[in-house]
């Protein structure tokens, strides 16, 4: 599933052959995929597939608040690129996003109602859509795009349930279209380095892994600014354990290789209590009546430790 975009070369054979009618395409696909889920058939491996590249790659863009605008920032650079459409359901965070373009050859056309990133989806001259909402939408975007002949590049995590991770797998083998997770730790100089030393051998037999994300997001959950709708804060309330894990587990199972001849078998995991968000909101809803219907949440806990062990008998804690 993890497939790099070497240069975004990233194309399909029948990209641009979506269905013309998107209900009838979506409740066949749901059909097949309610099938394999009977029994988890291996469709297609994705494993080492790659697409024909493409002179021109045309990116759509879903999210143009917090992570895309580093995602046009990156796009409007890159020979054989065209950026087609923006997405966003806040106009002045469309048009703030689009204006990074000024000056280039990038003109993308502007959609900001709730439904219309599927109109992006389905329109026939996109041939990649970069996700890059809130990440309970990533998956429904993610198969969407898929379903009508596109790849897709999902912000991370790019599932939040089991459920929906067989969505995105069954999805893409299905359809023969590139589903990449752009966990950018995976490709940071360290992690790099230590990927590099791990394939000449210098760690020896690699058996356990530990891994973490080690950081407080103290300050961005609870900024009225920085996310749409309070909805960090408001999934810390709404969901427990380890929410976003992919920085530290990514970089480990590239080094694991994991999906390339390991997988994951099955994990235990355990968080500590809160003990510091709910007395976080209490204290801002003193001074603030926006953060009044905070106040009260239950939250996910300060710490979460899970170990995870490999069909090859191998273990990775987070």
């Amino acid at each position: 599933m993890k497939t790099g975009l070497v240069g975004l070369g990233l194309a399909g054979s029948s990209l641009g052959q979506g269905s013309s009618s998107a209900e009838s395409l979506d409740g066949a696909a749901a059909a097949e995929d309610r099938q394999a889920e009977k029994t988890r058939v291996q469709r297609f491996n994705m494993s080492g597939f790659a697409a024909p590249p493409l002179a021109k790659v045309r990116v759509a863009i879903l999210g143009t608040g917090q992570r895309g605008p580093a995602y046009i920032h990156n796009l409007r650079n890159i020979e054989g690129v065209e950026i087609k459409a923006l997405c966003d359901i806040r106009p002045e965070k469309l048009h703030q996003a689009k204006a990074r373009l000024a000056g280039t050859s990038h003109d993308p056309d502007l959609y900001t109602g709730e439904e219309d990133w599927k109109k992006i989806c389905e329109r026939d001259d996109i041939d990649l859509v970069v996700v890059t909402t809130p990440w309970y939408m990533h998956t429904k975007m993610s198969v969407h795009a898929m379903n009508h002949g596109k790849h897709v590049a999902s912000e991370v995590p790019a599932a939040g349930t089991i459920d929906e991770c067989w969505q995105l797998v069954e999805t893409a083998e299905r359809t023969r279209r590139h589903l990449m997770m752009m966990e950018n730790y995976c490709y940071l100089p360290f992690q790099l380095l230590t990927l590099n030393m791990a394939r000449q051998g210098v760690f020896g037999d690699v058996f356990h892994a530990d891994c973490a994300y080690n950081t407080s997001k103290m300050g961005n959950n609870f900024s009225k600014n920085l996310y749409w709708n309070m909805w960090w804060l408001r999934q810390y309330a709404a969901r427990r354990g380890n929410l976003y894990p992919t920085h530290g587990l990514g970089p480990v199972s590239t080094i694991m290789n994991i999906n390339r001849g390991d997988k994951f078998e099955y994990l235990v995991s355990v968080d500590s209590d809160d003990f510091m968000m709910r007395a976080h909101a209490r204290e801002l809803a003193a001074k603030d009546d926006f953060f009044k219907p905070f106040a009260e949440e239950t939250y996910r806990g300060c710490m979460s430790v899970t170990t995870i062990r490999t069909t090859m008998g191998r273990t990775i804690t987070v």
